[in-house]
């Protein structure tokens, strides 16, 4: 069978990574955007009966869970993502392994997790690490199916079943919360999607294709591990820069003020994540079918196009927060709003970065990856630990800071590796401010000018910045950026009007990193 897979991608025809990019991710930003919409009410019911230092306790429980997941995958399911001619045998061989060790791990901060709890000055998070520890088990089960899905490009079903499990999770979360079960309702939901999401997965994938035995040899474990270690180290730091900046804000401010932080995290990344990052996805398999002499341009052309749909999306976010927060959650929340409007402003740096990350792994330069991802959290850590004695607000420019010096530092490694312009690249990622900047003076303009005439209805205010905001930044992209506004048009409409029984793209979509599955996306608890 996977003689067969392989031989069939290499004969596949190949369409232009633009559009390719395109249309594997429309499911995933469609579908992204919904279930991210879903967990934002969500989250905003759960605020109603969850205090700001319950829910920051729980963050730290979450932070801790997930880090042992990410410590115990190694990288091993990306190698048959990444290298056709693996076989079955290559497969099992990785399932076994990373069911063996997440049960190692989950066992060992099961027992260690009353000490743990004062360290991050939350002791107790300790009562709801072991449900979140369940539900990471059972979505390890869920890893292996998943990837054979991947490979299939059975794209839908992956995330359909997603979706569905973030359904399940918000009707048992907010179920348990209007019961009065406080933040141990979100335990519950997350378990409960696993288990969903499991049934779902394993039931529409081949079990012969990952659950075949075949005795363990030394062979293919030397060779997934010796693969996937520089992966795994790199998605290990990936992860630390999303959620260690919470044990770092927790151990300084206390848990009220991560409550405060991840909260603004997860609402600030909603650019980043579902919509620069969903697309930049699919740029690692399409970059990987291009011929070596067409990567660069279409690297310095990818990055533009991503860039030009996240401005808007991130410097809107930060103009419109106070409106925003004080319209969605009630007075104990209302630190937030400074929060948004700055940690809203990495997103440029974080969609710059990921076509990098993307383009890397196909010049066979994983440990590349690897170093960038060390550099980004080691800045992350050290500007939040070095700025915290300034307040909250600092900590968060820190996390902007380290998310943009992150994207400088890979785009200098690819122009030195490649011969590419870093002015180019540069110039890619930031032209779109061009169009951004106006955009937010007009949202201020607007924003004032309703407060003179005494308009008291925020909701009101709120939808007449963001429809002037949009409407300013689509006419000043057509004029200042006309060519890659253009040039986007063109894409989404090529990937639209392809019609089922053409000619499919021979790629697979997995994600970036392995620390970017279910509940270990972003900060989402």
């Amino acid at each position: 069978m996977s003689g067969t897979f392989a031989s069939d991608q290499r004969q596949a025809p190949i369409v232009s990574l633009a559009t390719s990019a395109a249309r594997g991710a429309l499911w995933t930003i469609a579908l992204g955007i919904a279930t991210r919409a879903l967990g934002l009410v969500s989250t905003l019911l759960i605020t109603r009966y969850v205090s700001p230092g319950d829910y920051g306790e729980l963050s730290v429980a979450v932070v801790l869970v997930y880090t042992t997941d990410v410590l115990s995958r190694f990288g091993l399911f990306q190698y048959f993502l990444a290298k056709p001619e693996a076989d079955r045998a290559d497969i099992f061989h990785a399932t076994v392994y990373n069911l063996v060790l997440i049960l190692l791990g989950a066992g060992l901060l099961f027992a260690f997790r009353w000490p743990l709890g004062p360290l991050f000055d939350a002791p107790r998070m300790a009562l709801y690490l072991p449900g979140l520890a369940l539900a990471v088990v059972i979505e390890r089960f869920t890893l292996g199916p998943a990837r054979i899905l991947w490979r299939d490009l059975r794209y839908g079903t992956v995330r359909l079943s997603s979706a569905a499990g973030d359904v399940v999770y918000s009707i048992v979360t907010i179920g348990f919360a209007m019961a009065g079960w406080g933040a141990t309702s979100v335990v519950l939901g997350n378990i409960a999607r696993a288990l969903v999401v499991l049934l779902l997965i394993v039931r529409a994938a081949d079990r012969r294709e990952w659950l075949s035995p075949t005795p363990l040899r030394w062979e293919p474990t030397r060779r997934l591990f010796a693969f996937g270690l520089p992966l795994s180290v790199g998605s290990i730091a990936s992860f630390a820069s999303r959620r260690w900046d919470n044990l770092v804000i927790s151990r300084v401010f206390g848990p009220a003020a991560v409550g405060l932080y991840n909260l603004a995290y997860n609402l600030a990344e909603l650019p980043a994540s579902y919509l620069g990052e969903e697309m930049a996805v699919v740029l690692l398999p399409a970059f990987a079918r291009l011929s070596p002499d067409r990567r660069a341009a279409s690297l310095v052309r990818s990055t533009a196009l991503l860039a030009l749909v996240v401005a808007p999306a991130a410097a809107g976010l930060a103009a419109v927060s106070d409106t925003l927060v004080s319209l969605l959650f009630d007075a104990r929340w209302v630190g937030l709003a400074p929060l948004v409007a700055v940690l809203a402003l990495s997103a440029f740096g974080r969609v710059a970065a990921s076509t990098v990350v993307s383009y890397l792994p196909v010049r066979d330069r994983p440990g590349a990856v690897m170093w960038l991802e060390i550099f980004k959290v080691a800045t992350l850590l050290a500007g939040i630990a070095l700025s915290a004695r300034l307040g909250l607000i600092w900590a968060c420019g820190a996390v902007v800071l380290a998310f943009t010096l992150h994207a400088l530092a890979g785009m200098w490694v690819v122009a030195r590796l490649d011969g590419i312009s870093m002015l180019g690249l540069v110039g890619a990622a930031v032209r779109p401010l061009l169009a951004a900047g106006p955009m937010v003076a007009a949202v201020f303009g607007v924003k004032r000018g309703l407060a003179a005439v005494g308009l008291t209805s925020r909701l009101l205010s709120l939808s007449a910045q963001i429809a002037t905001g949009g409407l300013v930044y689509v006419a000043l992209a057509l004029v200042l950026v006309r060519g890659t506004a253009l040039d986007l048009l063109r894409v989404v409409r090529d990937a639209l009007s392809r019609r089922r029984g053409k000619t499919e793209v021979a790629t697979t979509t997995p994600p970036a990193s392995e620390a970017t599955d279910s509940a270990a996306e972003g900060k989402g608890t």
